[in-house]
Parts: C-alpha cells; structure tokens; sequence
C-alpha cells in the first residue's frame, strides 16, 4: 500500500469492485502515467513531498546538463586553444567529416553545442546550460589551451617537420572549401593539401575559391587586365604585379587608387581583383560610420575595396595607414567593462572614385595611382565581364602561384639599396617582375614614377605645400644669380605664406593643413616635407638655435610678396629674436629645378599623351621651352598669369615647369575646340577660356584667375565668374 500512498480514495472504490492485487495494479499504472507526464493530482495527500521530491530531482538534473554537454561534445573537438588575440577557439568535428573552426564565443557555437547534444540524446538542452558550456570550454581554452595565429584567406608558416630549412618561406592559400583544402606554395613547387597540421585559418564572409588549374596561356595575366580599361602601359605593369603581390602575406602591402571619369569601370575593375584573391560576400564595401567598424571590417576580409568614395572622414586616412602597415588598434570589448581588443592587422586596401580619394599625404605615399579610361562603345555588361573572369580564374590562379614559386627563389638573391617607403612591397614586387620576365628594375623605375605623381597629387591638395610652391615660383631666378636658398622665422614665414595664399585664392580654411599660429607651423610643415622634397625639389628644413650665434637673415626682394606695417614690425621683431637661444627657423632651398613634375617616362611623349586626353590638355605655345622660367613673380590680382611672356608651361598656369612643346596634332584640335567655346560664349560675358589655367601640369585641378575657384576643366569652363561680374560693375559705376 506505501507504493500506491495518495491514492487510497480510489484503491477503496476499485476494491469493492475487483479483487485486491488488481486494483493495486492498476493505480501503479496510473501512477506511473501521471509522474512521467508532471499531472500528480493537488487534491492528493501526499502531493506535497512528491513535489518537493520532484523539485529537488529537477535541481540535480539541471546541475548535470553542463556536464552532459561537455561530455557530448569533447567526443567532437578535437583542439581547444586562442589565437594571436587570446580569442577563445574550437577545433570541431562536424558531421560532413571535415573540421571547422569556430570562435567559442560566437552564436554559431552555442548552436552548434545544442545541435550536437539533440542529435546525441533527443533532447533540448536549456540555455543556462548552453552559457554554462560554453564558459567552461571558453576558460579551458584559454588557460589549458596552446596559442596559434589564424589568418584570413592568406597566411605564412614554417612546418618544422615538412621543411629542410629552418628560415623556408612557405604561404597557404586557403580555398574555403568544405573539405578544407589550402594551397602551400613553397621555393620548390605549389601543391593542394587537404588540412594543414596546425589551425592556420579562420572565416568569416569568405566563400569558395576555385581550385588551381596546372596549365594555362602565357598572356593570361594579360586577358584578365583587357577587362580592365587600364590602358596606359606603365600603369598595365604595375597592376600585373600588384595583384600578384596580394596574395604574398605579413607584408605592408600598397593601397590601391583607382580613378577616372564616369564610365571608367573602376567598380567592376575592383570587383575583378577582389574576385580573383579573396572572393567575399559582399564583394565590396563602403566605408563605416566610425573607426570600430572599419576595424571590423577589416578583421573580417583580407582584401578590403570600398567603392566610389566621394567623403571621407578624418579618421580614415590614419586608420587606412595602420591597417596597411600593421600598426595595432584597440576596440572595446563590451560597453560594460573596461576590456579591449587588440587588433594589429595586415590587409590589402583599395579604394575608387572619379577623383583621387585619398588625398592625405601619409595615404598618398603608400599608394598606387591607377588611372582607367571610359568605356567606349561596344564594351560588355559587367555581368558578362564577371563571367569572363570566372571562367579563367582556374588558369590565373595556377599562373599566380607559378609566380610566387619563382619569386621565393628570386628574392633572397636581390640586393637593392634605395628602396621607396614601402620597402616590402617594393621588394617583394620587383622579385614577382623578374619572374615574370620584366628587365631588371623596371618594376621599382616603374613604381618610382607613380610615387613622384603621389607626390604631386599630394601637394596640390594641401593648401600649405601649394603656397610653399608659389612662393618658390616668386623668387629671383636669373641665370646669372639664382636664388637657391632663403631663411625665415618662423613668423616672417607664416606671413608671407598668408599673403600668397590671399594672391593666388588658396583655401586655408582647413586647419588641418593651414598652420594657425606658428606652433602648427613647423607642425604642418613636416607633413608635406617629403612630398615637396621627393616631388619638386623643394627642401623645407626646421632647424633651432641652441647657441645664440647669429644666423643669416632673410632676404627679401622685388618678387616676395610686400608685407603690411603691422607685420613688418612683427617680422623685425622676430629677426631681432632671431640671434637668442632656443629659437627656430626655417630654411626653404631647392635641391633640383622644379621641372619635371614627374619622374620622366620610360618611353617618349607618354605623359604628354595622357595630359592631351579627352577633355584636352595644357594650350602649348609653338615655341619648345627647354629650361625652367628664370623671372617669375606673382601675378597681381586680376591679371592672367597667361600673359606673362616668360609664363613657362604656356598659356595656363604661368608655372615654372618644362614644357616639352606641341606633341602631336591632338593640340591642334583641343586648341580648336577653345577657341570655338571662347567664340560661344563671348556674347554672354563669360570668356572662361581666357582666365582659366591648370594648376600643374599632369592636374585634372583647374582655376580662375579672375573668382579663384577652382575644379575639373569643364566645371570652371561653364561656371559664371564672380570676377566678371565684378568688373562689369565696376564699369557701371
């Protein structure tokens, strides 16, 4: 009867009814029925200890669910360990019997835990569980577990036990495929291996690669740069190596700047390279809000393309260089605690637009500047353009790492002094060039060329470096006795720049770049200072007094913009501060003429082409001008640099800078095309063509002599002139 205790009601009407034994019988069967579906009767006596036995069942149950769990899925990891960011992971086996690796604490995780132990028990296991698992696992990790390095899509590594060499330089490629598959490319050959030894990798967006194909054409390099519309032959070289150069790994890598007008296919050119090294999903990006997302971004793609920039914040510029060249950054863990994330990032970063986007000089220096022509009439959609790649993508990719085995081999033999800013990449392109066949040092002449148009890009959009150029150009230069060097305070020197910059309508507007006191003058100087120097010649030195000698004056004369009262006295007063100790001052000397603008082209006449394209060039004068212009002063307001008979790259500027002539009958027609828009407009009161002038040659930056506005050649041919206007009230009155 004690087995059957609550249900003694029942077991007396059952009884007069049926014999003993039965009814006892049956009320274990109800018993049974209603304890394993929780419906025990309150009305019963004994309720209250089978619920506080069941309570305290319940609580030794829940008790042991982590453990279940943990046991159910130790039979399934096979490594736990952290990464170089002490992140928690797990080497897992799924069911598909293949491994992947998953970040602990990651919802993927925890689904994956719930998953495994329903697939195991046929049960549901509670969350709390879940959470308790994974903190159990998470802290095993990282106390009991060994520390690897995971790469995105690229990693390098040396296997102690597969290679011959201790120092042997091996890459893996990873396919992202479900059978794990990578690439290990060595000095010997490249090869598909199903997993490496050691976790190498971790994904996020990235999707499958195809798998390398052994043969292919010699020029197949060549049919994936024709979908591009890159025409120039230089600028074809340096694409060629640079995209082999982006699956070389833990190296500063060279961000890419593509530009040009509308139409140009910079989006789908992006997409191509994109395509071809690190096929994510999506394939390009924009850029974020703040600087915690861009370091999300980048820790999630190892190729980073952002697409059509037309604003950029100020922190991109900084935030760009430091993930190009490894510099850590830091990301809060969790509003609620004080923890950071540590990230020091390696990634390949590239960026479009019509103009040059990035236009910091830091940004420039690491750059590449590729320029792309419009499409013209007959060229394919960019679907079929997409499709077009995939279908060579097997062959590129076995003619890639064909390459790479060749430069390993290449590059330990290199001794090359001198190398540009990015030395890496510089080092690893030139060795990828000679195994490509290109002459020895074609790729760095080539490379030395665009870092000397980086420069000018630089220059012309800091307003500092332009007024440091104009008031070079202003100096005395006669061929009897040129004026290589002047010397100024400091305070002379932010006068005199304020002054040219009021000549000639320079923006100094923008803290950023326009010193406001002196304190941000050797400040803002230092920024430019390589950009003037590599560029134009142009050597800006700061240097201070620690030994009250008394140090060359400043010279001034007829071409130096003339000073007010009020700052020549601020200037004598600071020549007089000039002889004490712990002063500085500036010395501005050229080095070389300022002529070329960039380093000259490795066959004739190729920059003169490009600066005669479509919109048309710089109206040369039939006159060859083989020297720089020796008399030069600032043009008075109003007045049209053009005019000047010694105006240097004639008709536009008045720039000191070498013209090499009339190239070829495109000057004829873009002279033409002025002239017939000057006759057009002539009766309106708007003869733009006449007080327009390009700011440098190779610039798609143009200006106004009369309003000092400023833009691409078309805008300021059709923009109304305040300076006109002017005049023609002037006149009324």
């Amino acid at each position: 009867m004690e087995k059957i205790a609550g249900y003694s009601g029942l077991f007396e009407l059952l009884s007069n009814q049926i014999e003993e034994e039965t009814a006892i019988s049956k009320l274990k069967e109800i018993q049974t029925t209603l304890e394993e579906n929780h419906l025990i009767p309150k009305c019963s006596s004994d309720y209250q200890k089978y619920n506080n036995k069941e309570n305290t069942n319940s609580n030794n149950n829940s008790s042991t669910n982590p453990e279940k769990l943990i046991q159910t899925v130790e039979r399934n990891i096979t490594l736990l360990f952290t990464d170089q960011y002490d992140t928690a992971f797990a080497q897992i086996n799924l069911n598909d019997h293949h491994q992947d690796t998953i970040k602990i604490e990651s919802k993927r995780f925890s689904r994956l835990l719930a998953k495994l132990y329903y697939d195991s028990t046929g049960k549901v296991m509670p969350s709390d569980a879940i959470n308790n698992a994974v903190n159990i696992l998470q802290a095993r990790a990282e106390f009991e577990g060994e520390k690897y390095s995971l790469s995105v899509r690229v990693a390098a590594y040396n296997n102690p036990e597969e290679t011959e060499e201790k120092n042997e330089f091996e890459i893996y490629y990873d396919l992202v495929d479900s059978k794990k598959r990578c690439i290990r490319i060595s000095n010997k050959k490249w090869e598909i291996i199903n997993s490496p030894t050691i976790p190498l990798f971790v994904r996020y967006n990235q999707t499958e690669q195809d798998t390398p194909a052994s043969s292919y054409d010699s020029d197949i390099l060549d049919k994936l740069i024709d979908l591009t519309n890159v025409k120039k032959a230089s600028d074809r070289k340096l694409l060629k190596v640079y995209i082999i150069t982006l699956f070389i790994p833990d190296i500063p890598h060279a961000i890419l700047l593509l530009h040009g007008d509308k139409g140009a296919a910079k989006s789908t050119s992006e997409k191509l390279i994109k395509l071809l090294v690190d096929p994510t999903k999506p394939i390009l990006l924009t850029i974020p809000k703040d600087r915690g997302e861009f370091i999300q971004q980048a820790y999630h793609n190892y190729v980073i393309f952002y697409d059509n920039l037309k604003y950029i914040p100020n922190w991109f510029s900084d935030e760009v260089c430091k993930i190009v060249t490894g510099v850590g950054s830091t990301k809060r863990k969790l509003y609620s605690d004080d923890e950071d994330i540590v990230y020091e990032l390696k990634r390949c970063l590239g960026v479009n637009g019509i103009n040059i986007s990035l236009t910091e000089p830091d940004a420039l220096d690491r750059s590449i500047l590729i320029e792309l022509d419009r499409i013209g009439d007959g060229n394919l959609e960019e679907k079929e353009i997409i499709n077009k790649l995939l279908e060579i993508r097997p062959q590129l990719l076995g003619y890639i790492f064909d390459i790479i085995v060749r430069a390993i081999q290449i590059k330990p033999s290199l001794t090359i002094r001198n190398l540009p800013r990015m030395a890496d990449f510089a080092l690893w392109g030139e060795a990828i060039a000679r195994a490509m066949n290109y002459k020895e040092n074609e790729f760095l002449e080539l490379y030395k060329q665009n870092i000397g148009q980086q420069n000018i890009e630089a220059i012309e959009f800091n307003s500092l470096a332009t007024a440091i150029v104009r008031l070079v150009e202003s100096w005395d230069n006669k061929q009897d006795d040129p004026i290589k060097e002047k010397q100024y305070d400091p305070q002379t020197l932010l006068n005199i720049l304020n002054l040219v910059a009021a000549e000639y309508g320079i923006d100094t507007s923008n803290h950023h770049e326009w010193p406001k006191d002196i304190k941000w003058l050797s400040r803002r100087l230092k920024i430019i200072r390589s950009n003037l120097l590599e560029g134009l010649g142009i050597d800006v030195i700061v240097k201070r007094n620690t030994t009250s000698i008394v140090t060359t004056t400043t010279s001034n004369n007829n071409n130096t913009p003339e000073l007010k009262d009020d700052e020549k006295e601020s200037t004598d007063s600071n020549n007089k501060n000039r002889n004490k100790k712990n002063t500085s001052f500036i010395i501005i000397r050229k080095i070389t003429p300022l002529s070329p603008l960039t380093p000259p082209p490795l066959q004739p006449n190729t920059n003169q082409e490009q600066n005669n394209h479509e919109i048309g060039g710089d109206i040369l004068s039939d006159e060859k001008n083989n020297s720089t212009n020796s008399n030069l002063s600032p043009p008075k307001n109003g007045e049209n640099p053009s005019n000047y008979s010694d105006g240097g790259d004639s008709g536009v500027s008045g720039d000191i800078f070498q013209s090499n002539g009339r190239a070829n009958k495109k000057d004829d027609e873009v002279e033409q095309k002025n002239s017939n828009y000057n006759n057009n407009n002539s009766n309106n009161g708007n003869p733009n063509i006449e007080n327009i002038y390009r700011k440098y040659p190779n610039s798609d930056i143009w200006g106004c002599n009369l309003c000092k506005l400023t833009g691409d050649k078309w805008f300021m041919l059709k923009h109304r002139c305040r300076g006109i206007a002017k005049k023609i009230t002037k006149k009324v009155r």
